[in-house]
């Protein structure tokens, strides 16, 4: 599950309620797989960027 909250704001994502790759994909109008390719391109920005030993101490 990825927890999202579609705001009105294209750029801003807060924590919110559990979602499913589909319920994103229906909140955006994207397909599932297309949900699933973004969150894994997030995630490795995440974990390759210079901030990435910061995020990591906040987990």
């Amino acid at each position: 599950m990825i927890h999202l909250k579609i705001s009105n704001n294209p750029r801003a994502i807060a924590i919110a309620s559990p979602m499913s790759l589909e319920d994103i994909g229906k909140c955006l109008n994207i397909t599932k797989e297309h949900v699933g390719r973004l969150k894994e391109k997030a995630l490795f920005k995440l974990r390759n960027s210079s901030e990435a030993p910061v995020l990591r101490s906040c987990l």
